[in-house]
């Protein structure tokens, strides 16, 4: 066995849905090996054996793979020891090409036969050719042997090849070199461990919610339907047709595209303050998107009869989105509705024994705009601890409420007609309002410009933790109005980037501290994440959380302070929290 040297390893399964290995890939220097363990077409090498032979192979190299975070759980369902894992982490021997591509240039394709065609001229084979699509697709392991073995062992060995361009590419950067080695390489180990155990469910409030759905979704149809007719309700024609040219409703926009009057969902909101079928409809919106949506992906397969609690397995993505955030799918944890009636923040709970503690940067977008803009008002403001929503307030002549929408819209250059229909008032009268901010906070304006012109001229900008963000190859193809819309997109990925890059910093920092203590990272959403942990460590673990997250922070100019509780439910640790009476163990 060769020691010491890189491989790079690539799963094949049953389905992307059966996560069943049925033969694995691997490339060291120039030779490739394919493993068949579950195959209907050829012999198979015993289970032990292969298994024997991974871990040979991840105890004594570096292993690279391309989206870790899907082979890793994979590997542990074949058998392989998290330990074993958990120690090639923490000898920084576990690489992954998706998250080093996404680094290097974040506006292009991440997958691994996307990549090799760029950078190789090199087309692989891709998977719907091999199996099919639809009824007609057939599982991997009834693929003749000969096609099968071509397709993993090109997975593996292009994935070895890629590693070694990538590698050589970010080498010249240092800043680059850092925020890889030592934020998202870390942080593969963890986003693992989040997808392997899961998030437990309480599976009775699940099924509560989805009955009071499925009764509102009846009772609003037949409203819907007496009223409005037989149309489609999600079509913009129709909508159009209904609420402006029959309704006489006025149009609040017209669409940038198709120069129509919009009824979108920012124009009923609008139209449902006065309009009766237009409340309706955005409510049975609402009901069918949790029932079609979140019920479905937040009903665990099985669960525990006694406890009604199950597992659900989301899944987390370091790397998809381009500023860097954590996006997820099945389900899409952003999408989950802060504040409803419903509660159904209240079906995500801790393990029985354990608690969670959620925690979440206070303002962090506008600590960072401060950080960024070097306003002297701004960086005064949280020096001194002063409520910044009331400040400007104060220095617009508005409610405090509305001065909180001005502050969090104009971090991301929100103008004065979307600004007017966000605190309802004429576009005249917000320009007002945005005058007299800009006056309170020069310098953001001029963060702004510094952006535009470096977008135009360089190509790109930096987080604060160096994550570059970087114009399309279409920028300057497109019209002043595009343009301007991706210059904004890049403003915001500058912030946002920065908020990405604390929380993933903070996360590489609690996990190494939270795993000796049965503690784990649940799931992280925009500027927040939760924690599940053993009830008798509670406090130290919220310790360690609240530190991790200030720390990570320093790197900017202003203070940063997090918001940080405990609950039984996912509603309670984001919300009022609850207090514990527990004995802390040594």
């Amino acid at each position: 066995m060769i020691k010491n040297t890189i491989v790079s390893i690539d799963t094949e399964t049953i389905s992307l849905t059966d996560k069943t290995v049925v033969a694995f890939s691997y490339t060291i220097d120039n030779q490739t090996t394919v493993i068949p363990v579950r195959m209907n077409t050829t012999p198979n090498i015993p289970i032990k054996q292969a298994q024997k032979l991974l871990i040979e192979l991840i105890q004594n190299n570096t292993v690279v793979f391309h989206n870790s975070s899907f082979d890793i759980p994979v590997l542990i369902k074949f058998g392989i020891s998290w330990d074993i894992f958990t120690k090639a982490s923490s000898e920084g021997r576990i690489d992954d090409t998706l998250v080093m591509a996404s680094l290097i240039d974040e506006n292009i394709p991440h997958g691994l036969k996307s990549l090799v065609k760029r950078y190789f001229l090199h087309e692989m084979t891709e998977y719907k050719a091999l199996c099919g699509t639809g009824k007609k697709q057939i599982p991997f392991e009834d693929i003749p042997w000969d096609k099968a073995k071509h397709y993993a062992g090109e997975d593996a060995e292009w994935t070895l090849q890629l590693y070694h361009m990538l590698h050589s590419s970010m080498k010249p950067f240092p800043a680059l070199m850092d925020l890889y080695y030592k934020i998202e390489r870390p942080l593969l180990i963890i986003v693992a461990d989040m997808h392997i155990h899961g998030i437990t469910i309480d599976v009775k409030k699940v099924k509560e919610i989805s009955e009071i759905c499925q009764h509102q979704i009846e009772l609003l149809e037949t409203k819907l339907r007496i009223t409005m007719g037989d149309i489609n309700y999600n079509s913009p024609k129709q909508l159009k047709e209904y609420f402006i040219d029959k309704k006489h409703l006025p149009v609040i926009r017209t669409s940038h595209k198709t120069k129509q009057p919009s009824v979108d969902k920012e124009v009923l909101t609008v139209y449902a303050e006065t309009d009766i079928d237009a409340k309706m409809l955005l409510d049975y919106r609402h009901y069918t998107k949790l029932y079609s949506t979140f019920i479905p992906a937040l009903t665990p397969t099985e669960w525990d009869i006694n406890t009604w609690k199950g597992k659900i397995y989301a899944n987390f993505n370091q790397s998809a989105t381009s500023s860097g955030r954590f996006s997820s799918s099945n389900p899409n944890m952003q999408n989950i509705p802060n504040e409803d009636t419903l509660g159904i923040r209240k079906c995500i709970v801790a393990d029985e024994g354990q608690i969670l503690v959620g925690a979440d940067y206070s303002q962090i977008e506008l600590r960072i705009l401060a950080h960024f803009s070097k306003d002297i008002n701004l960086m005064k403001a949280y020096h001194e601890g002063m409520d910044i929503h009331q400040q400007t307030a104060n220095a617009c002549g508005i409610e405090r409420y509305h001065a909180k929408t001005i502050n969090f819209g104009l971090v991301y250059g929100m103008g004065a007609k979307t600004l007017a229909k966000r605190i309802n008032v004429a576009p005249e009268e917000a320009q007002q309002y945005m005058d007299r901010y800009f006056s309170t906070y020069p310098g953001v304006k001029t963060f702004w410009k510094d952006v535009e012109e470096a977008v135009r001229g360089q190509g790109y900008v930096k987080t604060a933790y160096g994550r570059t963000r970087r114009r399309t190859i279409y920028f300057h193809a497109k019209d002043d109005y595009d343009q301007g819309s991706e210059i904004r997109s890049i403003t915001n990925a500058v912030i946002q980037g920065t908020a990405a890059d604390l929380m993933k910093k903070a996360m590489v920092t609690m996990y190494t501290q939270l795993y000796p203590l049965g503690a784990r990272i649940v799931s992280t959403i925009h500027d927040e994440v939760i924690v599940s942990t053993p009830e008798k460590y509670a406090e130290k673990v919220k310790d360690i959380v609240y530190t991790s997250m200030i720390e990570a922070g320093k790197i900017l100019t202003v203070p940063i302070e997090v918001d940080i509780k405990y609950g039984h439910n996912w509603q309670e640790a984001h919300g009022a929290g609850i207090e514990l009476d527990i004995d802390e163990e040594d």
